[in-house]
């Protein structure tokens, strides 16, 4: 995503805990105020939202419950590319891979399986790696 602005956005920080389905709720929407101001205007807000809700709700569903008792932080900064962090303490996923990149048959499929194939059609530049155990 593209900056419509000639001038460096400050980088901004947070920290959620995400205990429950509406921790992740409102983590998203508090994101979601700061995308309301003019600063990003431009931006394709429900992309953003999407990307947001998927990825917490993915270290809330499958993080465990280290995910659950720990902060996970949200950074991002714009200069030309509006560039996300997320950091979390949630379990690895196998292989130290993301899941399958492709979008999956929704016949095969009722429920489930297709965020990271939204998340990788929306996003650029996407990586995923662990530190520490």
């Amino acid at each position: 995503m593209r900056c419509q602005t000639a001038r460096q956005l400050k980088p901004i920080e947070l920290k959620f805990l995400l205990a429950n389905f509406g921790d992740v709720r409102d983590a998203v929407s508090i994101l979601m105020g700061h995308f309301s101001t003019r600063d990003y205007m431009d931006f394709d807000r429900d992309s953003i939202e999407l990307v947001c809700s998927e990825i917490l709700n993915n270290i809330f569903e499958h993080g465990g419950p280290s995910a659950h008792s720990s902060y996970t932080l949200v950074r991002w900064h714009c200069d030309k590319t509006l560039d996300f962090e997320i950091h979390d303490r949630g379990r690895a996923y196998p292989n130290l891979q993301c899941p399958v990149s492709y979008m999956p048959d929704p016949n095969t499929l009722p429920e489930g399986g297709f965020g990271w194939g939204l998340i990788e059609m929306i996003c650029s530049n996407l990586r995923y790696y662990r530190v520490g155990s």
